[in-house]
């Protein structure tokens, strides 16, 4: 499966590579909508279990590489090494399509590990 981005977020700093982007679980629900329409929804297995994801890539990277970022967390997480930008201990290990994504997001009512 061939996962692209034509969706540019900022992260935190050069050494927190994170997006500042991310779902907000506490917005409103127009707000939450409205970001779930501008992502493709993907889940992702982590060594911290399922997470949901969205292919992203960082605004200021002129090459545009697609990353994976965790919807709720805003971590990064390379396709092609599979490794997270923000963690050493969190690996991804497997990308797949669900039906339903959009509607587990909304009922996220805050921002955790879970």
């Amino acid at each position: 499966m061939k996962i692209t981005s034509d969706v540019p977020v900022r992260v935190a700093d050069s050494h927190n590579l994170y997006s500042l982007d991310h779902f907000v679980p506490q917005g409103t629900t127009a707000r939450k909508k409205d970001w779930i329409r501008k992502h493709r929804l993907f889940i992702g297995i982590t060594t911290m279990g399922e997470r949901i994801m969205t292919p992203v890539y960082i605004g200021t990277d002129p090459s545009k590489k697609t990353f994976l970022m965790d919807a709720i967390t805003g971590s990064l997480y390379d396709i092609k090494t599979k490794r997270c930008l923000s963690s050493s201990s969190l690996r991804l290990e497997k990308v797949s399509e669900r039906e339903g994504l959009e509607e587990i997001l909304m009922k996220v009512k805050e921002d955790v590990w879970k």
